[in-house]
């Protein structure tokens, strides 16, 4: 494997190194670069592959006179048996290096951590297991198939040191839960392949119990997902090919999907292609089909994804198309909001307006606002009363920005017990309101039960999640 830069935005290029040293089997390289000026190991790159069975790691130092190690470090071991095809390497705000992989015989996935720039890494951890193994076919993609592969992603700040992992896997509904239950050529088959996402609260220590994004009830597949994590605001997109459009199981549809609360809940899944694409048909690449993987980049609320797609029979050609995406608009009790203009470019004037059910107006920079001229509009502390409230900004005298609209979110972790009025069992820290969102979600080491009256403006429980309401008590949810 051989890394080449540019000076030249890209014009030419120069050999920098050969991070696999004297390997030659190197296969399924994933890069990174460390981002975050808050890291110690700012503009640091990692590589991550696996050569033959095992996986390795290695790692760049910033700057031009930076250096790879001289020999790669293995970062897989005993716990991972057969190939570790299909790993990613992702890194957060406090420079903490993540290394994710698959394995192809005990069919688990696995997860290393970094504490000191890629050095040296700690012992693997388990985020979960995987129904079929290596790859999987379907009718849409039943000769290349689609591979079992980790997307990873992290995000840190002063209270949350959050990593995340998605893959495709089978549904694990009866009937599909071994590699001989996969569809292949069957249309027919109710077997089917879904999105699965898992994440770790405290830096990878310990996961929690997986789940399917989309489990639509349909015969559709789901595959080659790829997620990205906005360092600026947290939130994590996840795309993938679904060929829920194609009563066939055969043509795809690229979709993508959204989370605002660390993954507890997503959004439902649109649609970002405007035109399906068939890989299955004689004038396809047959061998190739869709490839191996997809890319989606995040900052700012602003994504770009990036597939393959081959639509009115023309050749295989890569596409993207731009998300704009709003930053997170529901915040925990007692937290500030900030709202971006959504302008990643040519913004030169900035005018923030609310609406709180009158029409829009005009703000002022006073004790809760601040920025109401700028990019960026900080709103501090607001009550939440104020559930409800729109926002956007009048950019350039010419255009508005995306609109947003205030909400306080109130998520069960269920860290200390099932009561729904002890602090530490709230990921906000602080007990829901008749305007506050309550999720259940799922995973949770205890669920809520009320042995008093409580309220929430709404109430969301994912599968598997519970609350128990005890005879004589009553939860009064505000907002249906």
């Amino acid at each position: 494997m051989r890394i080449y830069y540019s000076t030249d935005n890209g014009a030419t290029w120069t050999l920098d190194a050969t991070p696999s040293a004297s390997q030659t089997s190197v296969d399924k390289q994933m890069v990174w670069v460390d981002h975050s000026a808050s890291s110690p190991y700012f503009n640091q790159q990692y590589a991550i592959w696996h050569n033959g069975n095992p996986c390795y790691m290695n790692r760049r130092t910033a700057g031009a006179g930076g250096t790879w190690l001289a020999a790669p470090i293995q970062v897989s071991g005993a716990e991972s048996t057969g190939q570790t095809i299909g790993s990613d390497v992702k890194t957060n705000s406090s420079g903490d290096v993540f290394g994710f992989w698959p394995t192809t015989t005990n069919r688990k996935l696995f997860v290393t951590k970094s504490i000191n720039g890629g050095s040296s890494f700690g012992t693997p951890v388990q985020i979960a297991s995987t129904f079929d193994s290596y790859d999987i076919g379907v009718p849409a993609f039943n000769n290349r198939r689609a591979l079992i592969y980790i997307s990873g992603g992290c995000y840190r700040n002063a209270v949350k040191n959050l990593v995340y992992a998605s893959w495709a896997d089978l549904s694990g509904e009866s009937g599909c839960t071994v590699a001989s239950n996969e569809p292949g050529s069957s249309v027919a088959k109710t077997c089917k392949t879904r999105i699965w996402f898992s994440r770790s609260t405290d830096g990878g220590t310990t996961w929690k119990t997986p789940y399917m994004l989309n489990n639509l009830p349909g015969l559709n597949d789901q595959f080659n997902q790829w997620m990205a994590v906005d360092e600026k605001t947290g939130a994590i997109g996840i795309m993938y090919y679904d060929t829920k459009d194609d009563a066939g199981r055969k043509k795809t549809s690229v979709y993508y999907q959204h989370s605002f609360d660390d993954g507890i809940t997503w959004d439902t899944a649109q649609r970002v292609t405007s035109a399906t694409t068939d890989e299955t048909i004689s004038s396809a690449d047959g061998g190739n089909q869709y490839g191996d993987y997809n890319g989606l980049s995040s900052y700012a609320g602003i994504l770009f994804p990036s597939w393959t797609d081959r639509r009115n029979a023309a050749k295989e050609e890569v596409w993207t198309v731009k998300i704009s995406d709003p930053a997170p608009t529901r915040i925990c009790q007692g937290s500030n909001a900030f709202f971006n203009s959504g302008v990643t470019a040519g913004g030169t004037t900035y005018q923030w307006q609310v609406n709180i059910g009158a029409g829009y107006v005009n703000i002022g920079n006073t004790a809760i606002y601040s920025g109401a001229t700028a990019d960026t509009l900080k709103v501090n502390v607001p009550p939440t009363s104020w559930y409800g409230y729109k926002y956007r900004c009048f950019i350039n005298n010419s255009s508005y920005g995306p609109e947003y609209t205030l909400k306080f979110i109130a998520n069960w972790i269920g860290t200390t017990s099932v009561s729904w009025t002890t602090l530490s069992n709230w990921g906000c820290g602080v007990l829901p309101d008749a305007n506050t969102d309550v999720i259940i979600g799922a995973g949770a080491s205890n669920y809520p039960q009320l042995l008093a009256d409580a309220s929430c403006g709404s109430l969301t429980i994912m599968p598997g999640g519970t609350v128990t309401v005890k005879n004589g008590i009553k939860l009064t949810v505000t907002r249906k």
